[in-house]
């Protein structure tokens, strides 16, 4: 399931950490939301749902607001390009990305 496509310029980035500099190559597309499903499913190296109707590359997030990527939606699947990367948490506390817990 995809939560949804934003048509923002990456200004709710800026001065974020982690995938700062991938971020900034990437601010010129729309940015997609998914759910915990699909974004584990990409970071695993599979497909996941794409939205509907909207073929095209996009700024990928997690359900938690993490940056995960770049991806590229074609008919029904979301596919991967270039992923960030999501084996560090974002900040002190669990090891956990994006409602992904990841083993310590």
């Amino acid at each position: 399931m995809v939560a949804g496509v934003h048509e923002d310029r990456g200004s709710r980035d800026a001065g974020r950490k982690g995938g700062e500099q991938e971020k900034r190559r990437v601010t010129h597309l729309a940015r997609l939301d998914v759910d915990a499903q699909t974004a584990r499913a990409l970071v695993e190296g599979r497909s996941g749902a794409a939205p509907a109707g909207a073929p095209g590359k996009y700024r990928c997030y997690g359900p938690l607001g993490r940056f995960l990527g770049l991806v590229e939606a074609s008919g029904e699947t979301l596919r991967a390009i270039r992923l960030a990367r999501t084996d560090i948490a974002p900040g002190p506390g669990p090891r956990e990305t994006d409602g992904l817990a990841l083993e310590s």
